[in-house]
């Protein structure tokens, strides 16, 4: 073995003897907040039966959330239609066209007009 090979096995020795250098903190990730979509203008329907709603038609994905006048909210999602725009779930269908509606929830149908846009 040559003066070379043994200061060659001498510092491989010693590298394996020292301790690993010290790993770097995780890097964290900063949180990226979901995208807020901004509010959807409110129209305001007068119903037939009295009772008046707030209705904001939304994008991603189409739907309608109707507001009734006790606060509980819907979302209806879009459905076909032949004509006008079709909102409906299982339970509740909000038709309009132009400034007329027909909202029908189970059994029972109204006819609503568009008071107001917000």
């Amino acid at each position: 073995m040559t003066r070379a090979d043994g200061a060659i096995g001498f510092a491989l020795a010693l590298a394996a003897c020292s301790p690993a250098p010290p790993r770097a903190a995780p890097v964290a990730k900063a949180a990226i907040p979901a995208a807020t979509p901004p509010p959807a203008p409110v129209s305001v329907w007068a119903c037939a039966d009295g009772q008046v709603l707030k209705v904001a038609f939304r994008d991603e994905p189409e739907r309608a959330e109707l507001v009734f006048p006790d606060g509980t909210m819907v979302a209806l999602p879009l459905a076909i239609a032949a004509s006008g725009a079709l909102y409906e779930d299982a339970a509740t269908s909000f038709h309009t066209k132009g400034a007329a509606a027909l909202l029908t929830a189970g059994e029972t149908s109204t006819t609503c007009r568009q008071e107001s846009a917000e």
